[in-house]
């Protein structure tokens, strides 16, 4: 570290299982514990974890404002509002699963839109956020392939061989 530096901000890192192993995981390490003055995770699917627990299941369509809503209330926190302030946001795997092409793209839309609006109307965010991507789709650890979620991703095509034929 360079001499005479202080620790700053929060780091928040918001996001799917993979995510909340990250935010697990820098927890106990020099991230955290030199770089920040501290540090919080945010687990969610679709909908957040609350106390361990996905919201229930309303049998309603798919609700942007939702999650939107939730992001805007973790980068408005008093915790992120401190100067230096980073959030990892990962909004993937499991909103490509779930949602059509067409509502995935409007969603992404709606959230860049609405945190740059934000920003335009001069209720900045103190934290930068960077977006992670997602992890790959393996199909074939699952043992019902044929659920509906599913129905739009395959496995690789392996080039066939005479012993395969």
């Amino acid at each position: 570290m360079p001499d005479g530096y202080q620790r700053k901000g929060t780091l928040s890192v918001y996001g799917d299982s993979v995510s909340d192993s990250l935010g697990l995981s820098v927890l106990s390490r020099a991230l955290c514990k030199t770089l920040y003055e501290g540090c919080i995770r945010s687990y969610q699917w679709i909908y957040p974890f609350i106390n361990g627990h996905q919201n229930e299941d309303d049998d309603l369509d798919f609700r942007p404002e939702i999650v939107i809503e939730n992001i805007q209330k973790v980068l408005n926190s008093s915790e992120m509002q401190r100067e230096g302030s980073l959030m990892v946001l990962n909004n993937g795997i499991h909103f490509a699963i779930s949602l059509n092409f067409t509502t995935y793209q409007e969603f992404i839309t709606n959230m860049i839109l609405s945190l740059k609006k934000t920003q335009e109307n001069n209720l900045h965010y103190n934290a930068k956020i960077i977006w992670k991507t997602t992890t790959s789709i393996r199909q074939e650890i699952y043992d019902d392939k044929n659920t509906t979620s599913w129905r739009f991703f395959t496995a690789q095509v392996r080039k066939a061989t005479k012993e395969s034929l």
